[in-house]
């Protein structure tokens, strides 16, 4: 009996040595985010324009041989498919702050930062906004940078919307007073 519970004292020792306290990293103080702003009238702007480079792609759909690729925070990429080894750019839907995007038939249906946009794409020479559902989408997602364990620069929703977030570096002595 002796033995067994001497066993089972090691065995808790050894266990609960397995385990050592988390401690958060400390995030870099040299680096943060500060909020990129548009007004109102800039982000409800939705233009077709010439290609352009995909940077930072996201969710893709396929209509028949056209290819649309969203592209994170911008806009949709269309490209012609109907050569599948070699898609060819032939424009870009610019939307700020889009992120993600569905289709049905002829709608491609996008977020415009905090909005829902429905898009016409019959034509592959003209886009229309067919449907805007403002402010369908939480503000608050857009006041924080996506990364976590950094400093940032607190949103000023007087200078706007926030589109994005930038890294910039930080000055001695001048850390932001937002930290996620």
């Amino acid at each position: 009996m002796k033995n067994k519970s001497i066993f089972i004292l090691f065995a808790i020792l050894f266990l609960t040595s397995c385990f050592g306290r988390y401690v958060e990293p400390t995030p870099n103080p040299k680096e943060g985010y500060r909020p990129i702003y548009a007004n109102r009238e800039q982000v409800e702007k939705i233009t077709l324009e010439a290609p352009r480079k995909m940077v930072n792609p996201g969710k893709i759909y396929v209509k028949g041989d056209i290819l649309f690729v969203n592209e994170i925070n911008a806009g949709i990429h269309i490209f012609d498919n109907s050569n599948k080894s070699k898609p060819v750019a032939t424009a870009f839907i610019a939307i700020l702050g889009n992120v993600d995007i569905a289709a049905k038939e002829n709608i491609i249906y996008a977020d415009n930062v905090n909005d829902l946009v429905a898009i016409d794409i019959s034509s592959q020479r003209t886009i229309k906004v067919t449907k805007r559902v403002k402010n369908l989408f939480n503000a608050n997602t857009q006041n924080f940078p996506p990364y976590r364990n950094t400093y940032f620069e607190c949103v000023d929703e007087k200078k706007g919307v926030v589109i994005g977030w930038e890294k910039y570096e930080i000055k001695e002595g001048g850390i932001p007073n937002c930290r996620r």
